[in-house]
């Protein structure tokens, strides 16, 4: 009896032969090599294979292995559990490809959301993005959309943005303009909506850029720039426009007369000059604006450039607006700008400011001396200096120059400097520079504080003697 079990065990038993295990091992070795060339050269590739090779594989190994095995013991349930099992990614995948169709691309599940839940709960979280102002927008275009909901939607979208930019939109609005037009066009807005909506776009508060530094005798052409509202205003979708221009303005109570005024009343910045003589001391600058919210129907044909504000159209709002400026003069012989002498700001300790060019050449009348000076990025503190050639023992001034260092880069009026020299020795091959400390070419910037405040000189520069070279070997 015991050899029979034996003999029913060895032939129940799992039997390879020699040569399906070295067939086996030739392909687990020829596989392990592809992926290891994939690891290397596509390792994106490699990363899909290897997930494939963990999941599908060994998935419809063990479906296929179940088949087989209730073949083999004629076991017709084991057969069509593991054709269920087999089915039930398919059934899966086929029941999300359908939700799918219901819901409508977008994420959250928009499509079966209501239109009060996506204002309540979705608008405020994902008020820029798009997906639920095309979800909106198709609602409105099928008729399922409220004047209710539409006002509702654009009252959170400007409660929105207020809060995420109180001083006004400084971009286009990409998703939302769309809804915004559609809505207005079908009457579905109410004005108190598109006021709400208006305000937060163009924000409520002007602004007026701060004069540079002035100085008692030297007030003529004074500039003055007041910003309000947003360059993209073609771009929000809104029906009206905001429309401004400055009514009046005074200096210490005494009207402004200005000069050539720069400004669209339906643009953001309004530009122009004045001339005051005022006195060392503090004043203060008082703007009046005149404002409305203007229908961009009744602006059709209208030349704005130009147009005064007792012939604008009847406003969806108007009103006033006032901002004050403080600001000094400053004396004639007053200190703006501190000179410093500190050494860890010597500009020459670490090369920060040299002679690229030095060059002599025949002019008009005389001879043309021209250096041009590079100011390294790592310059530890502006300068504002009177650039002086000595040149044959003679001083030829070649201008101002400057380098101011800010918080959001540096201002600077160029490399490049010349001057005029009636005479200079054919033998004389070299010459210097000088760089003399002048605050005044900067002081007006309200951002100096401080220059570096010792002179430079660069001695023993050669010279490129130009006006000695005949025109073709100068070229």
């Amino acid at each position: 009896m015991n050899a029979v079990v034996d003999e029913k065990s060895a032939e129940s038993g799992v039997r390879i032969s020699l040569k399906w295990m070295l067939l086996g091992l030739v392909l687990l070795g020829a596989a392990l090599g592809l992926l290891g060339r994939l690891f290397f050269r596509h390792h994106e590739i490699f990363q899909v294979v290897v997930g494939i090779l963990s999941t599908i594989v060994p998935f419809l190994l063990a479906i296929i292995t179940l088949i087989a095995r209730g073949r083999r013991d004629r076991s017709r349930p084991l057969i069509l559990w593991a054709i269920a099992i087999l089915c039930m990614p398919l059934l899966g995948f086929g029941t999300l490809m359908l939700s799918e169709l219901f819901v409508r691309p977008g994420p959250g599940g928009l499509g079966v959301m209501t239109t009060q839940q996506i204002i309540a709960t979705e608008l405020p979280q994902k008020y820029d993005e798009p997906w639920v102002w095309n979800e909106l927008n198709a609602r409105l275009q099928n008729g399922k959309l409220t004047a209710a909901e539409a006002d509702a939607a654009v009252v959170e979208l400007a409660k929105q943005m207020k809060a995420a930019k109180p001083a006004g939109w400084d971009s286009p609005m990409h998703w939302q303009d769309e809804f915004i037009k559609a809505a207005s066009n079908a009457g579905l807005l109410s004005d108190e909506a598109i006021l709400e909506f208006c305000d937060a776009f163009y924000g409520t508060t002007p602004t007026v850029e701060s004069f540079q530094r002035l100085r008692e005798g030297l007030t003529r052409n004074i500039n003055l720039e007041v910003h309000y509202g947003s360059t993209w205003g073609q771009h929000s979708g809104l029906p009206v426009h905001l429309m401004w221009t400055i009514n009046k303005a005074t200096i210490d109570g005494e009207p402004i007369e200005f000069g050539h005024r720069n400004h669209n009343v339906r643009s953001a910045d309004f530009s122009t000059y004045f001339d005051r003589e005022l006195a060392a001391g503090k004043h203060k600058l008082d703007i009046e604006l005149d404002c409305a919210y203007i229908e961009a129907d009744k602006l059709f044909g209208l030349d704005t450039m130009n147009l005064p504000a007792d012939r604008w159209p009847t406003a969806l709002k108007r009103w006033t607006k006032k901002l004050e400026m403080p600001f000094e003069v400053y004396a004639g012989g007053q200190q703006i700008v501190k000179l410093t002498t500190d050494p860890q700001l010597d500009p020459r300790a670490g090369r920060s400011i040299r002679v690229d060019r030095f060059v002599v050449q025949k002019a008009d009348k005389g001879y043309s001396v021209a250096a041009k000076l590079h100011f390294g990025e790592d310059l530890p503190v502006s300068v504002s200096m009177d650039v002086v050639a000595v040149v044959d023992g003679q001083e030829v001034e070649l201008g101002k120059s400057f380098v101011l260092l800010r918080d959001d880069g540096r201002a600077s009026n160029g490399s490049e400097h010349r001057g005029e020299l009636e005479s200079i020795d054919p033998e004389t091959i070299y010459g210097d520079i000088l760089l003399i400390p002048n605050p005044a070419h900067i002081e007006k910037y309200p951002e100096a504080k401080a220059i570096w405040g010792k002179p430079i000189r660069f001695r023993n520069l050669q010279l490129e003697r130009l006006d000695l070279q005949p025109s073709g070997e100068r070229e």
